[in-house]
C-alpha cells in the first residue's frame, strides 16, 4: 500500500511539474515576443532618428541662394539656383517622408505643392516674362519660409522620437 500511495504521489507531482513547465514556457513565450518586439521598436526608432539628422545635415549644407538681382542676368541665376535647391531638398524629402508620423507626412506633401506652386510662379515671372500679380521677392520669401517649415517638421519628429 505504502509503494501504490509513493508511485501515485509521484505521479501527481510530475503532472504538477509538468502543467507548471507548460505555464512557465508560456509566460517566457510570450515575454520573449515582447523584449523582439520592443528591440524592432528600437532598431526602428533609431533607424529614424539617424536619418532624419542625415536629412537635417543635409539641409543645412546645401549652399544658400543669393539674392543681389540688380540685373536680369542675376535674376536668372538667382532663379536657377533657386530652383536646383528646391529639387535637391525635394529629392531628399521624398526618402524622408515614409519614416515620418502619419500625420506629419501631409504637411510635408502640402509644403511641397506650396513650393512647386510658388517655383512655378517665380519661373513664370522671370522667364516667361508674364505679368502676373506675384512679385519674385514675396514668393523667394514664402519659399525660404517653406523650406523652414520642412526643418521644422523634421524637427517634431526627431523630438517625439526622443520623447518615445
Amino acid at each position: 500500500m505504502n509503494f501504490e500511495l509513493f508511485i501515485s504521489t509521484g505521479f501527481f507531482a510530475a503532472i504538477a511539474a509538468s502543467i507548471f513547465s507548460v505555464v512557465m514556457t508560456l509566460v517566457n513565450n510570450r515575454h520573449i515576443k515582447r523584449v523582439e518586439s520592443a528591440k524592432k521598436n528600437f532598431e526602428l526608432q533609431k533607424y529614424r532618428y539617424k536619418k532624419l539628422h542625415e536629412y537635417l545635415e543635409q539641409m543645412s549644407s546645401f549652399p544658400k541662394v543669393t539674392y543681389d538681382i540688380l540685373t536680369e542676368s542675376g535674376l536668372h541665376k538667382m532663379v536657377q539656383e533657386s530652383n536646383e535647391r528646391f529639387d535637391k531638398i525635394k529629392a531628399i524629402s521624398y526618402a524622408v517622408i515614409p519614416i515620418l508620423d502619419n500625420d506629419l507626412r501631409p504637411l510635408v506633401k502640402e509644403l511641397f505643392e506650396k513650393e512647386t506652386e510658388i517655383s512655378n510662379a517665380i519661373t513664370e515671372k522671370v522667364y516667361a516674362q508674364k505679368k502676373n500679380d506675384a512679385n519674385v521677392g514675396p514668393l523667394i520669401h514664402a519659399r525660404n519660409a517653406s523650406e523652414k517649415e520642412l526643418v521644422t517638421v523634421a524637427q517634431k519628429q526627431l523630438e517625439r522620437l526622443i520623447l518615445s
